[in-house]
């Protein structure tokens, strides 16, 4: 298994016309790639940084990136592959590893003084954990014992992992992100692979719901903060991939952004959102009041990186993600307002 690709997405029904902003600049922190490719997907507040990198060889390994300590290798479950996808203000990392062998692998938790725990998984072989909230929550999906189905869970140390199950007639669904309230925010699918798919909301009160598109078949959400706004992406009535942003008030609105497609990754409690638009593959930040920034346009004199997939934000607006080095892909990248 991958981390979640990626669908690119256009659009209509914007919140509003907004500038491009041009005042605050930004400084990139070259994270590196460990001899081969890096990835990286998620942010705490202190600046700590998670995500992959491929050492060289084909096998992914995950990193923990902090400023004072560098890059660390976070080990595995016995296998040769793992991700790790997103990280809480306690340190604690969450992602997937595969277990001896390299057949099955399963969601695991990370902490500097207990290593890497298995999360185990709804019944099934397979598992995968994509996010951690302040109390240390974990979002992430199962296969469950009869292996036709994948559910949405959320784990804790004190309920183990509770499946929150599945969007109806859509039976492969991925929780991408979780709150401060252990509200879980994702998509769901009706076969593996290419269908299409639907973005969903998790709270204790409603349960499993279906956010809807932005008039088009598809939509993914892939960031939620502690007020229960939505990002993601969603397709036009035209199937064309774009940026959103949702609320329980608004429902769904695209974000205005430049290019032709769009797809909105990350939101912070402040309202601040990370994406990227296409077909530059270049990164922004949004906000409702603000409008859009251009992120490559505000790097001042690091012409050398292109970022291309801020794939998280932090409370201070930094940005950590992947691009390029003189054309060159990719190194793992953590940029921050100055």
């Amino acid at each position: 298994m991958t981390i979640h690709s990626l669908r690119i997405i256009v659009g209509v029904f914007a919140l509003a016309v907004a500038p491009c902003l041009m005042g605050q600049q930004y400084s990139v922190t070259d994270l590196g790639n460990c001899g081969g490719l890096a990835y990286s997907f998620g942010i705490n507040d202190s600046g700590a940084v998670v995500g992959y990198c491929t050492n060289g060889g084909e096998a992914e390994r995950p990193f923990l990136w902090t400023p004072a300590g560098g890059t660390q290798d976070i080990g595995t479950l016995g296998g040769d592959v793992a991700n790790a996808g997103a990280i809480n203000n306690a340190g604690s990392v969450v992602g997937y590893s595969d277990l001896p062998g390299d057949v099955v692998y399963h969601a695991f938790l990370w902490t500097k003084a207990a290593g890497m725990q298995d999360l185990g998984t709804l019944g099934g072989s397979f598992s995968a954990a994509n996010g951690i909230n302040g109390v240390g929550q974990v979002a992430g999906e199962s296969d469950i014992a009869s292996g036709n189905e994948s559910d949405v869970f959320l784990w804790s140390q004190s309920t183990g992992m509770q499946d929150l199950g599945t969007l109806s007639g859509l039976p492969y669904c991925y929780g991408l992100a979780v709150n401060d309230s252990g509200e879980v925010a994702g998509y769901c699918q009706e076969l593996l692979g290419n269908s299409a798919e639907r973005a969903f909301l998790w709270t204790e009160a409603t349960g499993m719901m279906d956010l809807g598109t932005l008039g088009g078949t598809s939509s993914a959400a892939w960031g939620i903060n502690s007020a229960g706004e939505v990002v993601g992406t969603a397709d036009t009535p035209n199937d064309v991939p774009h940026a959103f942003y949702w609320t329980a008030v608004g429902g769904m609105k695209a974000i205005p952004t430049p290019g032709s497609s769009s797809q909105g990754f990350a939101i912070n409690d402040l309202g601040e959102v990370s994406g990227a638009f296409f077909p530059s593959g270049a990164a922004f930040v949004w906000t409702k009041s603000g409008g859009v920034k251009k992120i490559n346009s505000l790097l001042g004199n690091s012409s050398e990186y292109w970022v291309g997939y801020p794939r998280a934000i932090n409370a201070s607006g930094q940005l950590a993600g992947y691009g390029t080095v003189n054309s060159a892909c990719c190194d793992a990248f953590l940029v921050t307002p100055k």
